[in-house]
């Protein structure tokens, strides 16, 4: 695995995130007539939603894909779970098992001696 440097000509175009924080203060710093946004910063608020309903969209479909991969590490998990429980049974059982057998000689033995 590689990692690329950037040379001075990659071409790297500008996200629009990046274009607001470059024009803002341009706009903010104009004085006067040369300010091409006024107070309410209309045009800022129109490219900041339009930014938020584009970015929407992405964002849902990332969170619905996690949601499905949360969901089959839930039920992966669960299902080992599952079969660590049975298999620990089992042991429990078998030791039961044994206990009682061991029982079963030591009272042998003792009826013997006795």
């Amino acid at each position: 695995m590689s990692v690329q440097t950037l040379s001075s000509n990659d071409y790297t175009p500008l996200g629009p995130a990046d274009r607001l924080t470059k024009l803002r203060p341009c706009d903010a710093g104009a004085g006067g007539s040369l300010r091409w946004d006024a107070y309410p910063f209309i045009l800022l608020n129109l490219m900041l939603s339009s930014l938020a309903a584009l970015q929407a969209p992405v964002i849902m479909m990332s969170q619905n894909r996690q949601a499905d991969k949360d969901k089959a590490l839930a039920v992966n998990t669960y299902q080992v779970n599952l079969k660590q429980a049975i298999v620990i049974d089992k042991i429990l059982r078998g030791q039961n098992q044994l206990v009682q057998r061991v029982g079963m000689v030591e009272r042998l033995f003792s009826s013997r001696s006795s």
